[in-house]
């Protein structure tokens, strides 16, 4: 019951760690793109 637990605890936390990251890469990404796309 308690291990149910943590890996939900642990799946949270992550996706609170990772998912701000996630959105930075893809704004990044997309500074790129149009960067490609201005050049083009």
């Amino acid at each position: 019951m308690f291990e149910i637990t943590f890996q939900k605890f642990f799946i949270f936390f992550n996706f609170i760690v990772f998912y701000p990251k996630l959105i930075r890469f893809n704004s990044y990404f997309d500074v790129i793109c149009k960067r490609c796309k201005w050049l083009n």
